[in-house]
């Protein structure tokens, strides 16, 4: 059981804010998920989620701007984002006065934004047209290959989509297998963990599966779905996957994932809701949010920290409810308590995230933390990004280097060398982007990185 001292801690806490406050993840945890603008104040860019991902957009206000700004590299940056997301009415009259002093090469990605290429060799030839060097467009043209690969992550989507409306009541046993065993071999699913999960408890309940089905379902709601942000790209999308209908599927799949527990699992059924809640306000859909809101009073909280077993199997969500009621010694507290149930051994990779924002004191926190990023996989974008966090602190960045030679690097070459590989993958390219840049890589590629669009493999 946790100790009584956390109790009186949050009891006699002044920092604690009114009791049936709702927690907001667009205000962020207290680092990592929060995204300060970026650029010169008459350029600067904002970074956040929308309904569609991690995406930029441009803050720079053109009135009255100088024509020599149309060379910078924010102005150019802020232009791209405009002009996907179909806001350079306010740019006019400064395109109007100033367009003729463009680069060559912008303005090669600038037009191009307005024509259709069917093959690589089109688009070759579109750039053939211009004054840039045979070298220079080898490299231009590779970035337009990579963002033209199909997206798996459009192809779960449609698939999760696809099993929602799925009917098996009159199917033989069999015949649901075969169904089933079709969503669970997709391509490259592993690759989209978050997204993974939601097929996974999906099929457990339409096999009416109730123990796969729990499972599944405590295994969603410890992962944050800023992992998202690795699997759903802002730049894939184009149109094609409305806003209204990824609305309809989410708020589909968290009524028929409620309906379902809603008689065996009641409690989990409210923590469920309120971190699908915090989803749905993370990716903007602020209409369809008021619908899940569920309010937890600080009893409520205690109330559930107090139950041994569910406290062990949700600890991010009670994480985050304790993180934005009350001081940091009070949730470091209540993270250490967790660590002395167990050794800290229920602990999984996914929970990093929390220990990102508050760092263990104790040596068992200091080891659970070392053993987490020591065991994870290398290749898992959203727990590497997480150990960037992390080795700011010394101690665990030079016992890491004694196993993983990779951390004996500089800090910064790390990050920057880590968001340039999801650029050569052509993944989260607003994410890397918006990184590149606040570090001060201003890489003329990650503009057509930007600006070209992207096949989906999805038809309407």
């Amino acid at each position: 059981m946790i100790k009584p001292i956390l109790f009186c801690l949050l009891l006699l806490s002044t920092t604690i804010q009114a009791q049936t406050l709702s927690v907001d993840p667009r205000t962020g945890a207290r680092r990592i998920f929060r995204f300060q603008s970026i650029g010169p104040s008459f350029a600067p860019i904002e970074a956040g989620y929308n309904h569609l991902g991690f995406s930029l957009k441009s803050l720079a206000d053109p009135t009255n701007m100088e024509c020599s700004r149309i060379t910078d590299y924010h102005i150019e940056v802020s232009l791209i984002i405009d002009q996907r997301e179909k806001r350079l009415d306010r740019w006019q009259d400064f395109l109007n006065r100033c367009s003729i002093f463009m680069r060559g090469e912008f303005q090669l990605l600038f037009l191009s934004q307005n024509l259709s290429f069917d093959s690589v060799e089109a688009f070759e030839k579109y750039l053939s047209t211009s004054s840039i060097s045979a070298e220079r467009a080898k490299e231009i043209v590779e970035i337009y290959s990579l963002v033209k690969k199909p997206n798996d992550a459009i192809l779960i989507l449609k698939k999760i989509e696809e099993l929602m409306l799925l009917k098996l009541e009159d199917s033989t046993s069999l015949e649901r297998i075969r169904r089933l065993t079709e969503f669970r071999n997709l391509k490259n699913l592993a690759n989209y963990p978050y997204l993974a999960q939601i097929l996974e408890l999906l099929i457990a309940i339409k096999v009416e599966n109730q123990a796969w089905a729990y499972d599944s379902l405590l295994s969603l709601m410890n992962t944050h779905p800023f992992r998202l942000a690795f699997e759903v790209d802002h730049l894939t999308f184009n149109g094609e996957w409305s806003a209204e209908r990824q609305e309809k599927i989410f708020l589909s799949l968290g009524l028929e994932i409620a309906q379902y527990f809603k008689k065996s699992h009641p409690q989990e059924v409210d923590i469920f809701m309120t971190i699908f809640s915090d989803f749905l306000k993370l990716r903007s859909f602020d209409s369809l949010a008021v619908k899940y809101s569920t309010d937890w009073s600080l009893v409520r909280i205690r109330e559930g920290i107090s139950q041994r077993v569910l406290s062990r199997k949700l600890p991010s969500f009670w994480y985050s409810q304790l993180s934005f009621r009350t001081s940091t010694s009070q949730v470091e507290i209540y993270l250490e308590e967790l660590l002395s149930l167990d050794n800290g051994k229920f602990f999984t990779e996914d929970s990093l995230w929390f220990f990102a924002e508050s760092f263990p004191s104790s040596d068992l926190g200091r080891e659970t933390v070392f053993r987490l990023i020591n065991e994870s996989n290398p290749s898992d974008d959203y727990i590497r990004l997480l150990s960037f966090y992390l080795i700011e602190n010394e101690s665990l960045k030079r016992k890491l280097s004694e196993s993983k030679t990779n951390y004996q690097r500089p800090l910064f070459q790390l990050r920057r060398d880590f968001f340039r590989s999801l650029l050569s993958r052509s993944k989260s390219r607003d994410l890397a982007i918006y990184y590149l840049i606040k570090a001060g890589d201003h890489n003329p590629n990650y503009l057509w990185h930007l600006g070209l669009k992207t096949n989906t493999g999805l038809e309407n």
